[in-house]
């Protein structure tokens, strides 16, 4: 099967719109109301935080507000992070400031960043780790929404329920991971969806 002809290509399922848990809000204009103004979507890699992120980042473009959208991981230098809550922290109270990776922050870099909370600027980032923030929303993927995910790309006949199952769990609930292993999958059996998929390590 060719790359472009593979149905689990990343910019398939990178399109998907996020999902919101029965018990949360229905869209980011309702999360929104009921945000503190700073705060942390949380969760566990592969669990939808940059998703939801980027489309709060939208949500604010589309209505017409100034929005800043940052990013740090753990390749970020010392430099660049401190960089990075320092825009924040001095920023002005008309901004909207997004932030993807604040688990990576030292303490002293989590210190400057509070800053921005104390001047009662309006700040979301995304944590691995409940606690540090005020929490916003909690992402926490789940077999059935692996599976609805699943089925908004494809038709439910095209794959067994019992292989996105055995592909979740394996994934260690890495919504992310999963669909690259269903990408491996479709790409090593043709995708008839119906063979044991490629182990994932």
């Amino acid at each position: 099967m060719l790359a472009s002809e593979n149905p689990f290509s990343s910019h398939r399922w990178e399109r998907l719109a996020f999902r919101f848990r029965d018990d949360g809000p229905s869209n980011i204009a309702e999360l929104l109301d009921r945000a503190p103004r700073f705060g942390a979507i949380v969760g566990p890699h592969g669990s939808g935080k940059t998703c939801l992120l980027e489309e709060i980042h939208l949500f604010h473009r589309h209505s017409g507000r100034k929005v800043l959208l940052l990013r740090i991981d753990q390749q970020t230098s010392r430099r660049d992070r401190l960089r990075t809550v320092f825009t924040i922290a001095t920023g002005n109270t008309e901004t909207y400031f997004l932030l993807d990776g604040a688990e990576v922050l030292r303490p002293a870099e989590r210190f400057l960043f509070s800053i921005a909370r104390r001047r009662g600027l309006s700040v979301i980032c995304t944590a691995h780790t409940p606690g540090l923030f005020p929490e916003v929303y909690r992402c926490a993927p789940d077999c059935e929404l692996f599976h609805e995910l699943v089925h908004r790309i494809v038709d439910r006949a095209l794959v067994e329920p019992a292989m996105l199952s055995s592909i979740f769990t394996k994934s260690n609930a890495d919504i992310r991971i999963s669909f690259r292993a269903l990408y491996d999958a479709f790409a090593t059996f043709g995708g008839d969806g119906t063979s044991e998929p490629t182990p994932v390590s």
